[in-house]
C-alpha cells in the first residue's frame, strides 16, 4: 500500500510539473483539452470493466489526478498488445494498465515511477509441484498477449506458447 501511495504521489508530481512554467493560454488550453487514456480493462482488481464502465484502482487513481489538476480525460478500452503503439501514434495520450517497464518498452516511452510490481506465477493443473526451471521445459503456456509474463514463457526451453 505504502509503494501505491508513493506510485499516485509520483505521478501526481510529475502532472503538476507538466503543468507548470507554461504560459496562461497554454494552461487554459490544456485545461480544455480532454486527454485520452489508454488501458486495458481486463486486468482486476487495476482496471476491469462494470456495468459498461471502467473501473478499479489504475481509474480511482487517474479521476484523483485530473479532479486535482481540473483536466478532462475520456477513456480508450484497448487490447493491451496495442497500448505502446496507440501511444506512440498519438492516439491516446497516456497508458494507464498494469505495465511493466522493461527495457525494450523504456526505448520507446516515457515511465513514471512504477507504483507497483509484480512477480510472475504459474498456476497448473499437475499433481507435482513445481521446484525449478526443469520443472516447466516442454509444457503448453497461456499468456496476454504482448506483457512480461508473455516473454517468460517464451524464454522456458521447449515451451509452446498460446497468446
Amino acid at each position: 500500500m505504502k509503494n501505491i501511495l508513493k506510485g499516485i504521489f509520483i505521478v501526481l508530481i510529475a502532472l503538476i510539473v507538466f503543468s507548470c512554467g507554461e504560459k496562461e493560454a497554454k494552461v487554459q488550453e490544456t485545461k480544455d483539452r480532454v486527454f485520452v487514456i489508454g488501458t486495458n480493462a481486463e486486468y482486476p482488481p487495476f482496471e476491469y470493466l462494470e456495468n459498461g464502465k471502467i473501473v478499479g484502482l489504475d481509474p480511482d487513481i487517474i479521476e484523483a489526478i485530473f479532479q486535482k489538476l481540473g483536466y478532462q480525460y475520456k477513456w480508450a478500452n484497448m487490447e493491451f498488445g496495442g497500448l505502446i503503439s496507440a501511444l506512440q501514434t498519438g492516439k491516446i495520450d497516456m497508458v494507464i494498465a498494469g505495465m511493466s517497464i522493461t527495457p525494450e518498452r523504456a526505448k520507446m516511452v516515457q515511465f513514471t515511477s512504477p507504483y507497483l510490481t509484480s512477480k510472475v506465477a504459474f498456476v497448473t493443473n499437475q499433481k507435482k509441484p513445481i521446484k525449478g526451471m526443469d520443472d516447466l521445459e516442454d509444457k503448453k503456456y497461456g499468456a496476454e498477449l504482448g506483457t512480461t509474463k508473455e516473454n517468460t514463457a517464451k524464454n522456458i526451453s521447449g515451451a509452446t506458447v498460446v497468446p
